[in-house]
């Protein structure tokens, strides 16, 4: 449901992604000669610019740091970017994100949305141990107040939302892992609970002199429930809820040339019988260890859905371009 607020902008997560990007920078300034062959902590800052298709654009920031409970060794068995995965590192990761829109000019029933934001922060453990076959990760997800402004002058606010994701797996051999998947949302706004499941599995192949390939699919099936929106007398209103089942498909393929590079492409097609929404997601992303413990990543994302959908965020159910830079410090 969604109520007014004052004229007052939220700056939440401003400061916090400033400072661990100056703290990322000065440590790589500082100890950039001092290369580790393994690591235990790392900071991670990303920035993206959006472009939505036809009309709009959007920032992106995040940042996320991230503890593991023994060392990961660099040995080279394992390309870096993959390496506490597949070497079985337990690890707690806190990210924070926040994303400005403006320009939008979408239309949510009968009002024309001209620039939100919102944001959110994660909490994630993964439990895994090399003497085991069995790893578990658990991710809790608040997503924070939206914020919504309209051309005729409302400003309005989406209600919080939280999830919770828990994804068992199972090695069937050293590089090769299967795993289930299953989601539960609640929003404020409906307090109904929304489900998701799936199966998928990834893997890592050693081609010798050639480098690695890395590769992932997964299936998803949703079951959401969403509030129907109307304006009365200028006011954005709870109407009803509308249900829904949502299927998804995702697909990924990496090349790793050396344990220092990536180049890796990733597809997700979704599909909403209800909602008669369907569309494709396209993923290119590069990443390269300019030492041992910094990396730089450069992404570009392309997203088309054949029909707006609604979404608490309002901008989750656009098309749209995206580009951005990633940097990793890791000690």
């Amino acid at each position: 449901m969604y109520g007014f607020k004052s004229q007052k902008e939220l700056a939440f997560g401003q400061i916090s992604i400033t400072s661990c990007l100056c703290f990322l920078a000065f440590c790589f300034l500082t100890n950039v000669a001092m290369a580790k062959s393994s690591y235990q902590f790392s900071i991670d800052a990303s920035a993206s610019k959006i472009n939505y298709e036809h009309f709009g654009k959007g920032d992106d920031y995040s940042v996320s740091v991230s503890a593991y409970l023994t060392p990961v060794l660099l040995d080279g068995s394992v390309p870096y970017e993959v390496a506490p995965f597949f070497k079985r590192v337990a690890r707690l990761t806190i990210k924070t994100d926040k994303q400005n829109n403006s320009d939008l000019r979408v239309i949510v029933n009968g009002n024309i949305l001209s620039d939100s934001d919102f944001g959110k922060t994660q909490i994630e453990i993964h439990l895994a141990d090399k003497a085991i076959s069995y790893w578990l990760s658990a991710n809790y997800t608040h997503n924070a107040e939206s914020n919504f402004k309209f051309r005729s002058g409302v400003k309005a606010y989406g209600n919080n939302f939280n999830s919770f994701q828990l994804k068992p797996g199972w090695f069937l051999a050293d590089n090769f892992s299967i795993y289930g998947l299953y989601n539960n949302e609640k929003q404020e706004a409906t307090q109904k609970d929304q489900f998701a499941y799936g199966l998928g599995f990834m893997g890592l192949y050693d081609v010798d002199q050639l480098g690695f390939v890395g590769y992932e699919f997964n299936y998803k099936k949703s079951k959401v429930a969403i509030p129907a929106i109307a304006v009365v007398n200028g006011t954005p209103r709870n109407i009803g809820i509308v249900n829904y089942v949502r299927d998804e498909w995702i697909a990924k393929l990496s090349y790793f040339p050396n344990v220092k590079t990536e180049f890796g492409v990733a597809f997700t097609y979704f599909d909403s019988e209800a909602s008669s929404s369907d569309g494709i997601l396209t993923h290119l992303k590069a990443n390269y260890f300019i030492t041992n413990n910094f990396k730089l990543g450069l992404n570009y994302s392309k997203r088309r859905v054949n029909n707006f959908f609604y979404s608490p965020t309002a901008t989750a159910g656009l098309g749209y371009d995206s580009y951005s830079i990633d940097l990793s410090y890791r000690f």
